[in-house]
């Protein structure tokens, strides 16, 4: 064999064994239930603050009227960043408790839902098709569950966005920037 040849077996064989201890390292044990509240929270708040800008922007122009309304190409110039992330590191604290829930529950009725289906040989016989439509019904619950949380988190967000660029807006018109 070519020596350029052996070292590319080597290293798929390596990939392969790689691949296969994460395997197992994964399937070592279930995170516990707070693991899974950190997991969460810190995805979320991660995840929210990210798409903060954009929530932003739609609000935005959802709430501007007349012909001042700001287009999107004018609200995605860097000048904008300031305006467009008001609000952001409330909207990360806002974030962990949604998350925190969300996932939590998840992966608890999903743990639960799991166990279910391996108690009945029927139902595990199917296991593989039954998938998807279990991770939906364990989806659909958890969410309703955490839209008591959600809720007011997403208003108070929502609120402080408009109330950012409320405040703003009265700065720049005081200092002309709109005509």
């Amino acid at each position: 064999m070519r020596p350029h040849l052996k070292k590319r077996a080597s290293s798929e064989s390596d990939t392969q064994a790689v691949i296969k201890a994460a395997s197992i390292a994964v399937a070592a044990r279930p995170l516990m239930f707070w693991e899974n509240m950190v997991s969460g929270a810190v995805s979320r708040s991660i995840a929210q603050t990210v798409m903060h800008p954009a929530n932003t922007m739609k609000t935005i122009m959802q709430s501007s009227l007349g012909p001042n309304k700001p287009r999107l190409v004018d609200l995605m110039k860097p000048s904008m960043f300031r305006r467009l992330t008001c609000g952001a590191g409330a909207n990360f604290v806002l974030s962990l408790p949604h998350g925190a829930f969300n996932f939590a529950v998840l992966e608890a009725i999903r743990a639960k839902m799991t166990k279910v289906v391996d108690s009945y040989p029927a139902l595990e016989r199917n296991k593989e098709r039954m998938g998807p439509g279990l991770d939906f019904i364990s989806s659909s619950i958890a969410t309703i569950c955490c839209s008591v949380v959600s809720t007011p988190q997403m208003m108070i967000t929502d609120v402080s966005i408009v109330a950012c660029n409320v405040f703003q807006r009265k700065l720049l018109k005081s200092i002309n920037w709109f005509h």
